[in-house]
């Protein structure tokens, strides 16, 4: 995604922000919140697929709510499957839309069913259930 990224912006497609010392600062400061729970593993980043998620948007390839919403089998594959990079290829700029949907769904998602019970659990979870709430 890094690479897709630089290219974008040397071939003149993308303009990183104007603002990038700011969005940089502001990134820093929500990486330390949430590595603060973590604090031997400090250098860590709380989220490949977040920031993997955020490149994607940038450059135009993330998958858009209203697709997953309307395709369920996409939506379960994405979400409870494992993850794959094929999903950033299904729409944007280079997408090969059947070979990355043929790849997604080449992988099985084991039991969905028990998947969607938890997820339904930990949706009716008091938002104060969370680990640093748990720590002594």
């Amino acid at each position: 995604m890094q690479a897709r990224y630089f290219a974008r912006v040397l071939s003149g497609k993308l303009q990183p922000p104007p603002n990038l010392a700011e969005v940089i600062a502001e990134e820093k400061s929500w990486e330390e919140y949430w590595t603060g729970l973590s604090p031997r593993h400090t250098e860590s980043h709380p989220s490949q697929v977040l920031y993997l998620d955020a490149l994607a948007r940038e450059i135009g390839c993330l998958l858009p709510l209203r697709m997953l919403f309307l395709n369920p089998k996409l939506f379960i594959q994405v979400w409870f499957g494992s993850f794959n990079p094929s999903a950033y290829r299904i729409v944007g700029p280079h997408s090969f839309r059947e070979a990355a949907l043929a790849d997604l769904y080449s992988e099985p998602v084991e039991d969905r069913g028990n998947m969607c019970y938890h997820m339904s659990v930990l949706r009716m979870m008091p938002t104060s259930v969370h680990p640093k709430h748990m720590m002594p």
